[in-house]
């Protein structure tokens, strides 16, 4: 999966969302997301959020496609 895959679907989610996807190692199966805090809902949680993030790569995490996700919030 490439980063602008996963900047797409996060998009498609979380509309209006400032964020970055970095390949973290160059075999597009170890990314890491920047979001703003702002596109979610208030009064979830750290892990509501992270949680949130992380359902719409279930699929991909589940095969292996996405191998590892790191999650910073801003």
């Amino acid at each position: 999966m490439k980063d602008t895959e996963i900047e797409e679907k996060l998009k498609e989610k979380f509309p209006g969302a400032e964020l970055a996807v970095v390949d973290m190692t160059g075999t597009q199966n170890h990314f890491e997301v920047r979001m703003n805090n702002n596109a979610f809902a208030e009064g979830l949680s750290r892990i509501e959020k992270h949680q949130s993030i992380m359902s719409v790569f279930d699929e991909q995490l589940k095969s292996g496609e996405v191998h590892a996700l790191s999650i910073k919030l801003f």
